[in-house]
């Protein structure tokens, strides 16, 4: 038996019975490594209904479908509860391809109009993944380059430009927040961003939001995202930022599995590709190294990812942040309840997570309240 399945069955008290099952599927699904098959015995159908429900909760379904589909019938989950699985799954492909065509569509427009276009999260982690189809889609989120200008002169204009561009597509546009502007074209939903970090918070952030900007240029030497005009990040710099987003929801409004997900993908496919040394280097600069080893630690021991000695890793606190993810209720946006219940809960969710900044981020909680504060007196825009 695995390491992961001792260290889950000796933790029955801490895991229920359907993270179990789900952290066991997903590690099937991203490291191909054999269960037990006898671990998924006795469960009842209510019980696979709440792993599958779970599983759409973090983010995770189609994947964790593919774990299904590595045992015998005899262990798989009742047929009316397997072919809701399937559908949901289906519904996920057709979501991320239609979606993934207007992207495309958007992108080749803006490119006839002399602008570069590329993708920084969620669609370019999927080419991680075995089927890039099971990641979900949720928004667009890019970053525009000109292709005219040799000195590129990045940022407000070619921001701008694109808004002003998209508009004449027929999108409607929001450009009322200073990191991104939101763009509804036909059903997709874009986040054009102006800065790829919070650039009014921390000092940190502001590094590596100038050492993103510096490190790709004008995107004429990126490489593109299939048969598409669709840019994609370098490798390290593609790395940092799952590391600084990932972090910022954990510390913010909490996480799921999902980005743990996409982490494990993204490190097994690049592990080789990368000098360590300057990443963990470049990791530190911008405060991300503490949450950087957690992250190793979760995806070697959790998801079964065989890493390589130089990776640094901590498991430490691998487990609470596991249980962090899969129990916490801290969502502050997306839940129609305005910008002050926005604002006091993110302020109420650091004290109540205190231990989040203090054990596992190594983030002043004082700085990252202050931060917020100020960016939020200083604003120039509703």
């Amino acid at each position: 038996m695995s390491s992961i399945f001792r260290n889950l069955e000796n933790k029955t008290n801490i895991f229920s019975k359907p993270d179990f099952i789900l952290l066991n599927l997903l590690r099937t699904a991203i490291s191909g490594a054999e269960s037990e098959n006898e671990t998924f015995g006795g469960l009842s159908g209510e019980q696979w209904r709440e792993v599958f429900k779970l599983s759409q909760r973090q983010g995770v379904g189609a994947v964790a479908l593919e774990g299904v589909e590595h045992f015998p019938a005899e262990y798989r989950p009742p047929k009316n509860v397997l072919l809701e699985w399937i559908g949901q799954s289906f519904a996920i492909e057709n979501h991320y391809n239609k979606h993934l065509c207007l992207a495309k569509e958007l992108a080749s427009k803006w490119a006839e109009a002399g602008i570069r276009t590329m993708v920084f999260k969620g669609v370019a982690h999927s080419r991680y993944y075995p089927v890039p189809s099971h990641r979900e889609f949720g928004d667009f989120d890019c970053y525009l380059f000109s292709a005219d200008d040799d000195s590129n002169r990045q940022g407000c204009d070619t921001f701008k430009r694109g808004n002003r561009l998209a508009q004449v597509f027929g999108a409607e546009v929001d450009d009322g927040w200073y990191k991104h502007s939101k763009i509804c074209y036909k059903e997709l939903t874009v986040e054009n961003h102006q800065y790829f970090t919070a650039a009014r918070g921390s000092k940190k952030a502001k590094e590596l939001n100038a050492y993103m900007v510096e490190t790709l240029g004008d995107g004429s030497h990126l490489e593109k995202f299939g048969n598409s005009e669709i840019l994609l990040p370098s490798i390290e710099s593609e790395g940092l930022f799952m590391l600084y987003h990932s972090q910022m929801h954990f510390l913010v409004e909490g996480i799921t599995l999902r980005h743990f997900v996409d982490w494990a993908f993204w490190i097994k496919t690049n592990q080789n590709n990368i000098v360590w040394s300057n990443f963990f280097a470049h990791c530190k600069q911008f405060g991300l190294d503490h949450f950087a080893a957690v992250s190793n630690a979760i995806a070697e021991d959790y998801f079964g990812v065989a890493l390589n000695e130089e990776i640094n890793k901590d498991c430490t606190y691998s487990e609470k942040v596991i249980l962090s993810a899969l129990y916490d209720d801290s969502a502050i946006y997306n839940r129609s309840k305005g910008r002050w219940y926005e604002r006091f809960h993110l302020i109420s969710n650091a004290f109540k997570y205190s231990w989040k900044f203090r054990e596992v981020a190594h983030y002043n909680l004082w700085e990252y309240l202050w931060s917020y504060v100020r960016g939020f007196i200083f604003r120039d825009e509703e």
